[in-house]
């Protein structure tokens, strides 16, 4: 017997057409949009056997073939002892930053896996698992990978159970951890692309980004949207739907697609900021306006609680936070929109206006959240343990957009070079006290600021 892993987190998105006919078209890459050839070919009369020659004659790895590659790269995986202790490590210091995992769901997958028996008939029983759960060791591989890179040295001393380490460093591990994810990622392929899938993609590029590798976390980043646009995270007619009528279903279902929302904004999110960093074009077609996730309250039982907001006086979660980055981000389109009129604008009361609204946003900003005479009453709240350290990150974001806002204009507008320094040294501040209110470990976090 082999469990079947939570659909909350790892639902895979099924074809729009569950013909043979139409499960074939989509192997061979054709996605159906309203007006693809896919759709065409669903509306004419063309013969099975044209339409699907020239995938017959595509090579494929055999079954086992393909179990024993991927066999080998789970077994690079470190011990369950190790696994927990990662795993606890990451949820405690790291997630709350992006908040990209969900930790209840996660850990149903993660026991999930460890219920999984595939010694009899394996190469069989692979084939036949969910995409999710194949990808699962992916995601659970940069998890470690991540803890292993930002551990700090008390926590270091409880791994005593990691594969190959010998006198290799942490660091040269945590490697190798996430490399190894991402080759079983390739191994598996486009065509069972998961949002378990989606997630592993996000980890690593914030993986090479805690890495300094900012180059290759841009491609990176790029790739996972593009995983991500495989199973429709841009489009809510491509939201999974509830298998039965049954309560916990449903709610399991709007949990999941939730869970969709919050990484498409995140994918989002990063994608038109790494763009103004760098000075290099979005991946995203800046008209589409993500539907953002319900500001709702962490569960650790999420098929009894409906998808509910979140009450004012409910605590904040990272959630809240990363909700409110996405809010602050999403205005660099406008920005990078106006750059492409050069240093002198038809009208210079558009960047104004921008300014204006950058500024009552804000002001709009949660009394919790701000970094100048914050609100403290949820400090001392445990699950709060986060919100000390999270004060000075939007206000960085902030000063960003107001600095990449002027910046085509100081060299002919004195206006607006006074305000992109004023937004520098302002941004400068806020990650001094960012630093100040983070581990030593956690440094690498911030390898890669939004600068000038």
């Amino acid at each position: 017997m082999f469990a079947h892993s939570p659909q909350s987190a790892t639902g895979t998105i099924p074809l729009d057409s569950e013909s043979s006919k139409g499960h074939q078209i989509s192997k061979l890459g054709y996605a159906r949009t309203g007006s693809s050839t896919a759709d065409f070919l669903d509306r004419i009369d063309v013969d099975d056997d044209e339409v699907m020659g020239e995938l017959e004659m595509c090579p494929t790895v055999s079954h086992g073939d393909l179990w024993g590659r991927y066999k080998s790269l789970v077994e690079q995986l470190p011990t369950r002892e190790c696994i927990v202790r990662l795993t606890d490590f990451y949820f405690q210091k790291i997630n709350w930053q992006y908040y990209v995992l969900d930790e209840s769901s996660f850990r149903q997958q993660l026991h999930a896996w460890y219920r999984l028996d595939l010694q009899s008939s394996a190469a069989e029983k692979f084939e036949a698992l969910p995409a999710d759960v194949k990808a699962f060791p992916a995601l659970l591989l940069e998890v470690a990978a991540t803890s292993l890179l930002l551990i700090t040295p008390d926590r270091a001393l409880e791994l005593d159970g990691l594969k190959h380490i010998g006198s290799t460093s942490f660091e040269t591990m945590a490697v190798k951890y996430s490399e190894t994810g991402m080759a079983m990622l390739n191994l598996l392929g486009k065509t069972q692309i998961s949002l378990t899938t989606v997630f592993a993609d996000f980890l690593r590029v914030a993986f090479l980004k805690y890495f300094g590798q900012v180059t290759e976390a841009w491609h990176a980043l790029g790739e996972g949207i593009k995983d991500a646009q495989e199973i429709g995270l841009h489009r809510a007619s491509r939201d999974p739907k509830p298998r039965t009528d049954d309560i916990a279903t449903v709610f399991e279902n709007q949990r999941n697609i939730q869970d969709r929302r919050r990484l498409w904004m995140l994918l989002s999110g990063w994608d038109i900021h790494t763009a103004m960093v760098l000075g290099r074009p979005a991946a995203i077609d800046d008209k589409s306006e993500p539907m953002l996730p319900v500001d709702v309250p962490i569960t650790a039982n999420r098929p009894v609680a409906p998808v509910l907001p979140r009450g004012a006086d409910d605590v904040p979660t990272p959630l809240t936070r990363a909700i409110w980055a996405y809010r602050i981000m999403k205005n660099l389109r406008q920005i990078q929109a106006l750059e492409k009129e050069g240093s002198c604008p038809e009208l210079f009361s558009q960047v104004d206006n921008l300014d204006q609204e950058l500024r009552q946003l804000d002001q709009s900003i949660p009394p919790y959240f701000r970094r100048r005479n914050p609100d403290k009453s949820f400090d001392s709240i445990p699950e709060c343990y986060w919100l000390p350290s999270a004060r000075a990150t939007l206000p960085q974001l902030l000063s960003f957009n107001l600095m990449a806002l002027h910046r085509p204009y100081i060299f002919t507008r004195f206006e607006s070079r006074s305000r992109a320094l004023e937004a520098c040294l302002d941004m400068l501040q806020a990650q001094r006290e960012h630093f100040d209110s983070i581990d030593e470990n956690q440094y690498k976090t911030l390898v890669y600021l939004g600068r000038f």
